[in-house]
């Protein structure tokens, strides 16, 4: 809300508002606690945002650290590739359900993950593929 009129204006030199909780200190922190969770072996957990919820803060927060910390963003990237590697060797080992892995990888790991189907469907159903190779080359027929 702005000052009334006449009034000076209000907080020019950063004073009043509301505290900054999320400061650089409290990120490099979590820097030193991510670094920590990602060396220990032991460790079970998959999930990053697991990581934040233990952490104490929204897992909505993991983007804006990143955009404040080049060395958080960094780990969050190595973190996500951790993710990545222990889903696919759960999945592989059959420790996790593939069926159900391969519909979290997307989620989790990107969009390369996504799996892509090329199906053209009509009111009457699948178009064959004999049409879908002679689509767009009807102009050549005519002279």
């Amino acid at each position: 809300m702005g000052a009334p009129k006449g009034h000076a204006p209000y907080n020019t030199r950063g004073e009043g508002g509301r505290p900054v909780i999320y400061d650089e200190a409290f990120i490099e922190n979590e820097c030193i606690a991510l670094e920590e969770w990602l060396s220990d072996k032991d460790n079970e957990d998959i999930f990053l945002n697991q990581f934040a919820f233990d952490r104490g803060y929204s897992k909505h927060r993991i983007p804006e650290f990143c955009e404040k910390s080049e060395r958080f963003s960094t780990l969050v990237m190595r973190a996500k590739e951790r993710q990545e590697n222990k889903m696919l060797m759960g999945a592989m080992t059959r420790k996790y359900d593939g069926n159900f892995t391969k519909f979290v990888m997307p989620r989790l790991c990107g969009d390369h993950w996504q799996e892509t189907k090329n199906i053209k469907v009509t009111t009457n159903g699948p178009v064959p593929p004999w049409i879908e190779e002679a689509e767009g080359k009807s102009k050549d027929l005519v002279n």
